[in-house]
């Protein structure tokens, strides 16, 4: 099993990471997704330069090999772009983490998804906003638990962006965007417990709390939402 971890970038590796979104590009335009980045030959060099800098350039590795990259950042309304939301609405205006520019270089399976459950574990609330024509994206953030809550726009062309959010705090049922009947910490701590491969009698003890009569949550939708595929 490879084993994928999470850093922030450094300044030397631009010219690589570079070459990630030239392949994201690519990969991009030959699965129906010319418009999302071609066009504009995003993302520049500048904007990942100043990424870096900043400190919310990542990189996943596998055995020390660079093989995906991504920006995040967290704070209240961090991303300027979401503030409106058109066709829906967001699940809540806590403070929230943001995922944006994520590539590979499509030779170790799974990065994407590494990727992801990296950035939600740091805050516990993510948003995620892609193009309609993203299908690839749309599928992966849907197998992590995510909901499609609206559409939100963003200045570098007029193509509207599905925008994605998943919170602790919430779960989704049918695909809307509902308040969750049990406390988050109950959520946190059984998500703990299974990252931690505790015991499975303390993991079943929570199981029962959060199918008490009331709750509408099934294991299925749990497993999505919170353990990684």
């Amino acid at each position: 099993v490879n084993s994928l971890q999470i850093r922030q970038s450094r300044e030397a590796e631009l010219p690589l990471l570079m070459k990630l979104y030239e392949h994201g590009r690519q990969f991009m335009a030959a699965n129906g997704n010319p418009n999302q980045w071609g066009p504009t030959n995003w993302p520049p060099k500048s904007l990942i330069l100043s990424d870096i800098r900043e400190g919310k350039s990542y990189v996943c590795t596998c055995e020390d090999e660079i093989v995906g990259t991504f920006f995040y950042d967290f704070g209240k309304d961090v991303e300027p772009n979401y503030q409106t939301i058109e066709d829906g609405a967001w699940l809540d205006n806590s403070p929230y983490g943001v995922l944006h520019r994520m590539a590979s270089s499509g030779t170790v399976k799974g990065v994407g998804s590494a990727c992801i459950q990296w950035a939600f574990r740091q805050c516990g609330h993510l948003r995620i906003d892609t193009h309609n024509d993203n299908r690839v994206m749309q599928n992966l953030l849907s197998k992590n638990g995510f909901v499609h809550c609206g559409t939100i726009y963003v200045p570098e062309d007029s193509y509207p962006r599905l925008a994605y959010e998943k919170n602790l705090s919430k779960i989704p049922e049918a695909g809307v965007c509902q308040p969750m009947a049990t406390p988050a910490p109950i959520f946190l701590l059984r998500y703990l417990l299974q990252s931690f491969s505790l015991q499975d009698n303390l993991i079943a003890f929570l199981d029962i709390l959060l199918i008490q009569p009331g709750i509408r949550l099934s294991h299925r939708l749990f497993d999505a939402a919170f353990i990684p595929q």
